[in-house]
């Protein structure tokens, strides 16, 4: 199980903001574990209410082990500006991803949500065909 400790060093080695073989120092870490707070608390606001509480860097990150990568490349990517870094390829290509697989878990659609019949016709060339 990773701590948020995990989640925060993850980011920060894959920004390359420290050398990848050492522990980034401590303001880093205590930084980029607000930020990673801070990023939880505002998915609520773009649908994906994880639940989260303000956790500690010991404490286990709280969603399952399939988000951890998406998780450290979304932070990593919030984290970059911060410290004047780009953002790899790699870094944002997992960010998406982990994006993606935060909503496909956590968005659920309105319990009345319905379509209009018009939507459900398409155009083939010029006829219409209805599915």
């Amino acid at each position: 199980m990773a701590t948020m400790s995990d989640i925060v060093t993850r980011a920060l080695k894959r920004l390359r903001v420290n050398n990848p073989r050492q522990t980034p120092d401590g303001v880093d870490i205590s930084d980029g574990l607000d930020a990673l707070n801070d990023m939880m608390h505002s998915w609520k606001g773009e649908g994906v209410d994880t639940d989260h509480d303000t956790l500690k860097l010991s404490d286990v990150f709280p969603l399952d082990d399939e988000h951890i990568q998406g998780v450290s490349a979304l932070l990593a990517v919030r984290l970059a500006s911060d410290h004047g870094t780009p953002i790899p390829d790699g870094v944002a290509r997992d960010a998406r991803m982990g994006w993606g697989a935060l909503q496909a878990e956590f968005v659920k659609p309105a319990p009345d949500a319905s379509f209009e019949p018009g939507l459900t016709r398409l155009q083939f060339g010029r006829y219409w065909a209805r599915h």
